[in-house]
């Protein structure tokens, strides 16, 4: 059967506004199937006025960096595309930043290997007019390889280093040449003195460059390495001084569950969600300001297809049960960065106005209520519940009065003592 389009159809004209949804019936009317299933996966947001929200950024809302990674796919897509078939630099950036050095070598060693120090070869790339020479040994280019390596004055630092070379010596591409650095380090034969230098050698080839070009003051390679040697003993004597010091003051500690003011009350809400049974575990624990659990619950929902889902309908849930139960007054607490963030600052996270907008139309009936962002280890109790409820011996939902038993230690230890 085939229906005649309205060209006057309306987006409200295929609400349900009973249910808040769309009508499914009349989107198959007017869609085909395959647009019909990606339609119902964004529901309507019925309350409220219309709103804009970015698809390029987690909470909807545009930023910088999300518009310039669109500019810039889009305007370079075949350099993308290219780039995306090379090896990935990602573990040789990230090892950057657990070299044993000091946090501005670090940063330097990051920035090689993004390409993103001003030598000349960087700077005419930027549409700078510079003069293209190595200024300490004369040669036409001065890329960073080349500064870093292959210049006749980082060379010769490079030998009075003790620090192996490459088999073929270094070659034109400054990332083999930094991973052999970053792999000598696990070299068990290599002296743990000379594995130590390599960043200090960089930084101090870098630094002598500037020298020369800025204050024309150069340093033969004996000088830089004594004074590299000087500073890389320095540098790991401070950091022995103050393990040695933290170790002898260190004072442990440990977060604790917080209470509520009295007299509210607090619900510690935990969801797991099984990404390959698209199964979702909910538990919400209530206490009082003394850490005593008057109720706790746990339940396992289908079909939930991400982990933000999860959070939310538990939230939901969680609400409608304790006004089932006459609570009022409550502080909920939850380990989503998302979902806390969404009902604190909702005009920042445009992406889940949806469902923020169903939450607010719950918890308007719950009287007073907040909510606070908890971790892990203050949320234990309630996420260890809803990790359970996902088991298959375990998917029975209930209400309780007090803490499940095999969690005892657990909440026992979060109690509040009282004062004298």
């Amino acid at each position: 059967m085939i229906f005649p389009f309205n060209v006057n159809l309306l987006a409200r004209d295929l609400i349900d506004f009973q249910t808040r949804r769309w009508d499914e019936g009349k989107l198959r009317e007017t869609f085909y199937p395959e647009d019909v299933e990606m339609i119902l996966k964004a529901q309507p947001v019925t309350r409220g006025e219309n709103y804009w929200s970015w698809n390029h950024s987690p909470n909807g809302d545009y930023t910088v960096k999300s518009g310039f990674w669109l500019a810039s796919s889009i305007n370079k897509k075949v350099l993308w595309e290219e780039a995306g078939q090379l090896p990935s630099l990602n573990i040789l950036k990230q090892r950057a930043w657990s070299i044993q050095t000091t946090s501005k070598i670090q940063n330097f060693l990051w920035k090689v290997l993004n390409g993103t120090i001003s030598v000349a070869d960087k700077l005419q790339e930027r549409g700078m007019m510079v003069d293209n020479y190595c200024q300490a040994c004369g040669v036409i280019g001065e890329s960073i390889n080349h500064l870093l390596f292959t210049c006749t004055v980082s060379r010769q630092i490079w030998a009075m280093s003790d620090f192996p070379f490459p088999e073929n010596g270094f070659g034109e591409s400054i990332y083999a040449n930094i991973y052999h650095l970053m792999s000598q380090c696990q070299n068990e034969r290599l002296h743990k003195d000379i594995k130590k230098r390599f960043p200090w050698i960089l930084w101090f080839i870098w630094k002598n460059r500037n020298t020369l070009l800025f204050d024309n003051n150069g340093f033969d390679a004996r000088q830089t390495m004594e004074k590299i040697i000087e500073e890389v003993e320095l540098w790991f004597l401070a950091q022995k001084i103050v393990e040695d010091s933290q170790a002898e003051v260190q004072v442990k500690t440990v977060k604790k569950w917080r209470p509520p003011p009295k007299p509210w009350l607090k619900c510690n809400i935990g969801s797991y969600w099984s990404e390959g049974k698209s199964l979702g575990g909910m538990a919400w624990v209530l206490r009082d300001e003394m850490g005593k659990i008057l109720l706790h619950s746990r339940r396992a929902w289908a079909s939930i297809l991400a982990k933000s889902e999860c959070s939310f309908k538990c939230l939901i849930w969680a609400a409608e049960s304790l006004i089932s139960h006459g609570v009022k007054n409550v502080v909920f607490a939850s380990e989503d960065a998302e979902l806390v963030g969404s009902l604190t600052r909702p005009n920042a996270w445009p992406s889940f106005r949806l469902q923020t907008s169903d939450l607010y139309y719950v918890l308007t009936n719950l009287g007073s209520w907040r909510i606070e962002q908890e971790v892990r280890c203050t949320n234990r109790g309630a996420f260890l519940i809803a990790r359970n409820a996902t088991s298959e011996s375990q998917w029975q939902s209930y209400v309780a009065s007090g803490h499940p038993g095999w969690l005892k230690s657990i909440f026992v230890s979060e109690r509040v003592l009282p004062s004298v």
